[in-house]
């Protein structure tokens, strides 16, 4: 409750970008020079290095889970 209510009274009101439906937003960024900073090149090669670890990973996961309970119940 006490959290419900600092939300309402210390966030701005959500509804006020949707009052002027003529106005576009303001990047002013293109995309090409977005893609061309060296900030966004390596936060884009860290996420993808990410995703594709994780695609090394977890498919493998349930393998290595059944052959290790199998040693070990082998064992035991």
């Amino acid at each position: 409750m006490i959290t419900l209510i600092a939300v309402w009274a210390l966030l701005p009101n959500m509804t006020h970008p949707l009052d002027d439906k003529n106005q576009r937003p303001q990047t002013g960024v293109s995309l090409l020079n977005l893609l061309g900073n060296p900030r966004v090149i390596y936060a884009f090669m860290s996420m993808g290095l990410a995703i594709f670890s994780t695609f090394l990973i977890v498919p493998n996961l349930a393998t290595w889970l059944q052959y290790s309970t199998a040693i070990f119940v082998l064992i035991a």
